[in-house]
């Protein structure tokens, strides 16, 4: 008999699913992946000094007079060509029904950018049929270069059911993706943790300008098995937003996702990058990693700008 989680979830629920074409036996069956054991550490209450809230170095940073657990600030655009801003990117996600919605997403490899479920399914709307993605490192104006993708993953549970912890998709890039400008960790942490450590999220919120980049810090308040909270609501976040904190690998302090924002952006919550969350994103990043890669990354409409000369491509950091 399956696993049931916290909010009612199988294990089943975070099967994959095909959603490029609507037909009731893509909901059902596995998309045909490999699944490849790769290592999957395990970051426990007990591993002192492993991570620590540390907040991004931001010049200008805002403290929220509104809001005193949090700061906030945009991202000027002098910075989006570097760590860890160049790695949160901006959807546009065009639905069956012909209507279109932006939300956030974030690299966790070259070719992998993880969003929430309902960036790739919407019930009201349909299957996505193509998502453009904008990289915020370049110079250009908003919404003149963009990567055109029509190759997802996502979970039965958001699909069949809009389970909230099954909210999490990810898009698959053309090859060779977006190279040359490194990305985030993946953390699964256990337990309470991260209670009361202070996280950093950043994204595309749509109800102040969802062509500015937008960072807050804040502490969290409480956690269960699948999902984050604060003590009040967030001033901005978007649906697909990462929330990172530093962990200390090879002698070094590096990013790590451990949560990101969900559907449901301003409710305080934030879904948690539990057990089969991490899992899949593990699969999905090898699979795309190891697959040969069908083309060349489409730019819409303009060519693909050369990347920054200085790079850490292929970690995190």
């Amino acid at each position: 008999m399956p696993s049931t989680g916290a909010n009612g979830a199988s294990s089943s629920d975070h099967e994959v699913v095909s959603v490029m074409v609507r037909k009731s036996k893509d909901h059902e069956t596995w998309d045909g992946t490999e699944q490849i054991q790769v290592e999957k550490p395990e970051y426990s209450d007990d591993s002192a000094g492993e991570a620590f809230g540390m907040l991004e170095d931001i010049p200008g940073l805002i403290m929220d007079e509104d809001v005193f657990d949090s700061v906030g600030s945009f991202i000027a655009s002098a910075l989006q060509a570097v760590s860890p801003w160049a790695w949160i990117v901006r959807l546009s996600t065009l639905y069956e029904n012909g209507s279109r919605a932006s939300y956030t997403g974030w690299l966790a490899a070259p070719r992998v950018v993880v969003t929430s479920g309902r960036c790739l399914f919407d019930p009201s709307r349909g299957a996505s049929r193509e998502v453009l993605v904008e990289p915020a490192n370049t110079d250009a104006p908003a919404g003149s270069w963009m990567i055109r993708s029509s190759e997802f993953k996502m979970v039965k549970g958001w699909v069949n059911s809009s389970i909230p912890e099954c909210d999490y998709g990810a898009v698959v890039l053309p090859g060779p993706g977006l190279t040359g400008i490194g990305h985030f960790g993946l953390a699964w942490l256990p337990g309470s943790r991260p209670k009361e450590e202070w996280l950093n999220v950043s994204g595309y919120p749509s109800d102040i300008d969802d062509a500015l980049q937008w960072y807050e810090g804040f502490q969290v308040s409480n956690t269960d098995e699948r999902f984050l909270r604060r003590a009040r609501g967030s001033r901005a976040l978007a649906a697909g937003s990462p929330l990172w904190l530093y962990m200390m690998r090879n002698g070094r302090a590096q990013r790590y996702v451990c949560g990101m924002v969900d559907s449901n952006a301003n409710s305080g919550e934030a879904l948690r990058l539990h057990r089969e969350f991490y899992d899949n994103l593990i699969d999905w990043i090898r699979t795309a990693s190891t697959a040969a890669p069908a083309a060349t990354p489409v730019a819409v409409p303009d060519a693909a700008p050369e990347a920054p000369a200085e790079s850490n491509a292929g970690t995190n950091g």
